[in-house]
């Protein structure tokens, strides 16, 4: 229990402390809030029960999506795995494939031993894709090409693109508007080579008014869409490394009033070779300024904690500019006496 005589030094040190606290809450509200952030963890265990179940029973298809649902939630390389095993059982070879080698990068960056069986199972589906080669012929600067679902840029034109077996979809749109479209029939490790008149479709113009429609799967052939600059991610990074900097500001806030105890007992005390005698006054200024320095240092403690929190999260936040590896970053350090900094990443 805190000293009577010390209740105004400590209300005025929880008062500092207030702001970051309250920014703390709203920090973990967002943070809450977000996928990205902090996986719903128990959904995704009950979607992952029940993707099981559906497996067992023969439905595949629901299987997959259920699968896919717990890995959104909480993603973990078992539920990916899982969800690659099961594509691969519907017979969606190019999505398994593409899944197969998301399971490879997750447990490479993990460091997890099922990398090797991830990369097998892999290996095996490749001799069995199906290939689809889109011939664009001419130019449309407005219009979009579509191969089922996934929305083809430039460079993709002329390239072997893996496909699942089975039917997919070539348009052509412009806006809604769906301009032009055929369908190609693939059996397993077929090859095909589509001819798109891209020029011929842009001189007609025409307006059909009918619109494109999806084909099941939303996941695009180059991957799952990766978030702005300022992802939720991110930006909780940021809220939750402001929540330490004030942290810190409270600190040193803490520990300016037990320097200013120790004046007093600078004043109030007197050293006699290794003895001290102290005033009534000294005494009582000592034992303040003890209990303020102890509050102190547990609050840049706790602060450089948070602080190096947010860090984490920012330089976790996916980004399409730059891969986590490449980066180098701060980790701060804060004490009693003071604080830093530490540079760390792949130089």
């Amino acid at each position: 229990m805190i000293d009577s005589k010390l209740a105004p030094f400590a209300r005025r040190a929880l008062g500092i402390w207030r702001l970051p606290v309250t920014f703390a809450a709203l920090a973990a509200a967002l943070c809450t809030s977000s996928q990205a952030v902090a996986g719903d963890v128990a959904a995704a265990s009950q979607l992952f029960d029940e993707a099981k179940l559906l497996l067992e029973a023969g439905q595949l298809e629901a299987a997959c999506t259920k699968f896919e649902a717990s890995y959104d939630s909480d993603p973990q390389l078992g539920a990916l795995m899982n969800l690659a095993d099961c594509l691969e059982r519907d017979g969606r070879l190019a999505s398994s494939f593409g899944r197969w080698g998301d399971a490879i990068d997750l447990a490479s960056r993990k460091g997890d031993e099922r990398v090797d069986y991830a990369r097998s199972r892999r290996e095996t589906i490749a001799p069995l894709l199906s290939f689809i080669t889109l011939n664009v012929i001419g130019e449309g600067p407005d219009l979009i090409v579509y191969k089922g679902n996934a929305r083809l840029s430039a460079g993709a034109y002329g390239s072997a693109l893996p496909s699942n077996p089975g039917e997919t979809v070539i348009q052509v749109v412009r806006g809604e508007d769906l301009l032009w479209e055929t369908k190609v029939v693939l059996d397993r490790a077929q090859m095909r080579t589509v001819d798109v008149p891209l020029g011929e479709i842009a001189a007609k113009n025409p307006t059909t008014g009918k619109k494109r429609q999806t084909f099941g799967e939303t996941r695009t052939d180059s991957g799952t869409e990766v978030e702005g600059f300022w992802s939720k991610l991110r930006v909780a990074g940021v809220i939750v490394g402001g929540v330490g900097v004030l942290g810190v500001g409270a600190g040193f806030g803490v520990g300016g009033l037990a320097l200013s105890e120790k004046s007093t007992v600078d004043d109030e005390c007197t050293l006699v070779g290794k003895d001290r005698f102290c005033t009534p006054t000294g005494k009582d200024a000592a034992t303040r300024a003890k209990e303020l320095a102890t509050i102190s240092t547990w609050t840049l403690v706790a602060s450089g904690v948070v602080a190096t929190v947010g860090i984490t999260l920012i330089i976790a936040a996916p980004n399409d500019y730059a891969k986590l590896e490449e980066r180098a970053y701060l980790v701060p350090w804060f004490g009693p006496d003071g604080g830093g900094a530490s540079l760390q990443g792949t130089f």
